[in-house]
């Protein structure tokens, strides 16, 4: 309701800062041993409000830092998750290097911070996705499985969530490309 209201130019700020609040109080209210599945689409409705309320305008500061906070502890919560479902590991700690090198015919990894990283596409990569063909391209997931493992990061091996890629870029041309490699880092970008 508030993506409608914000994307039609409704402006009914009472109404969106009272949607604002009722999501403050559902956040207060959630329980973190709900089901993954009502975990993922609690974010899903987090980032929606965020999204229509930064498109109104309406977005305080205060309301912000409240829904990071929430999508960073939802995050971590379906990372802990994930982790306990493949014991053979620990879980990620130092990612190595932070630079890579711009301007090749591969992909490199450019930065790694806690939890997403940085990713320079060459041309006639795909940045792939769920609903991607498999065609001439090479995914870019590919590069970016081969860098983490199916146990210690599964959101970079989850097309239904893009495989964690935050954007797209056009198969010819180069650039970065933001993903997060845990539910955590990847709510924290979105």
């Amino acid at each position: 309701m508030a993506w409608g209201f914000a994307v039609n130019e409704v402006g009914d700020a009472p109404l969106l800062e009272g949607i604002a609040a009722e999501s403050l109080r559902r956040i207060d209210d959630l329980h973190l041993s709900s089901s993954a599945d009502a975990l993922q689409g609690f974010c899903t409705f987090v980032l929606s409000v965020a999204w229509s309320l930064g498109f109104a305008e309406l977005l305080q500061d205060q309301v912000f830092d409240r829904f990071r906070a929430a999508l960073r502890r939802l995050g971590a919560e379906l990372d802990i998750r994930s982790w306990q479902l493949a014991p053979s590991h620990d879980a990620p700690g130092n990612l190595g290097p932070r630079c890579g090198r711009v301007g090749s015919t591969a992909p490199s990894l450019l930065m790694r911070l806690p939890g997403m990283v940085t990713i320079y596409k060459p041309a006639d990569w795909e940045v792939d996705g769920e609903t991607t063909e498999p065609g001439e391209h090479l995914p870019l997931s590919s590069y970016v499985q081969s860098a983490f493992g199916r146990s210690e990061f599964p959101l970079v091996w989850d097309a239904e969530r893009g495989y964690g890629f935050l954007h797209r870029l056009d198969i010819p041309s180069s650039g970065l490309v933001l993903c997060g490699v845990t539910m955590e880092g990847y709510y924290c970008l979105r």
